[in-house]
């Protein structure tokens, strides 16, 4: 059995013409070229560029901004506005309008 299906591949490998065949393109529609954008960062309303403050470690302020930066991120408030915001930036992704 295992000859029989080595000499079908090599007779199938030896009537095969590469100029003749020619391999369909096809649009590859789960991922199309135009839905991807590059994300350079947040940006404002405006689209003007809203620049990243890092947390730096050591220095006079350091846990005060860090203790910051977490009740932020616990806030009930600040937690909703980041929601929207994310779907407000996620919307424009997608359909290339504001909110």
């Amino acid at each position: 059995m295992l000859a029989c299906i080595i000499m079908h591949n090599m007779i199938v490998e030896e009537e095969f013409v590469e100029e003749e065949f020619e391999e369909n393109v096809e649009e590859d529609l789960q991922n199309p070229s135009s839905a991807f954008t590059v994300y350079d960062g947040p940006v404002d309303e405006q689209g003007n560029r809203i620049p990243f403050e890092p947390v730096g470690r050591g220095g006079p302020y350091y846990e005060q901004r860090f203790r910051d930066r977490v009740v932020d991120l616990q806030s009930s408030y600040i937690h909703g506005e980041l929601q929207k915001d994310s779907v407000k930036h996620n919307w424009f992704i997608e359909t290339g309008e504001r909110l």
